[in-house]
């Protein structure tokens, strides 16, 4: 298992680090992300409602923890890799994911978020929570149905986090 900046390196030949509001993406070797990228949160849906909303100042409880910008950077890295499915629409609504396995950058968010709440033998108990509490979320919310993993692991914790 290689460590995110090997991940990185390998897929991702470009960054561009943006001061505008407009979606965060990877795809032909280049990351994009806009100015909030440091604070992102896929639970807010603020800029998807109003695109300016990245320009209004952070409240305080806005600067969220590192797993953000990690899980954000994993996400939209998977976009760069030759076997991304990429995101599909289940029962009208787009930017989800089919399958966990081999998912696109959902998958790969979620996957990251679930190893951070277990395994994350360095990280203090608020931010495995965090963690845990964003992963139920991409589970929940990304998928067609709720996901499975060919890894018993990965879907004894997925059964904890979504009975």
């Amino acid at each position: 298992m290689k460590t995110i900046y090997a991940h990185l390196v390998e897929y991702s030949k470009k960054i561009n680090l943006r001061l505008d509001c407009d979606f965060n993406s990877g795809g032909g070797g280049t990351l994009s992300l806009n100015r909030n990228f440091a604070v992102w949160d896929a639970r807010s849906s603020a800029t998807a409602t109003d695109p300016n909303a990245c320009k209004k100042p952070f409240a305080s409880h806005a600067l969220w923890s590192y797993i953000n910008s990690q899980y954000l950077l994993v996400h939209e890295n998977r976009h760069n890799m030759t076997d991304d499915p990429g995101h599909t629409i289940c029962s009208g609504v787009g930017n989800m994911d089919q399958r966990l396995d081999d998912g696109s950058g959902h998958a790969w968010a979620a996957m990251y978020l679930i190893w951070v709440y277990k395994y994350g033998s360095y990280d203090p108990p608020f931010i495995k929570n965090e963690a845990k509490i964003l992963a139920v979320d991409i589970l929940k919310t990304r998928f067609c149905s709720k996901p499975t993993h060919s890894n018993p692991k990965a879907q004894a914790i997925i059964d904890e986090l979504i009975p």
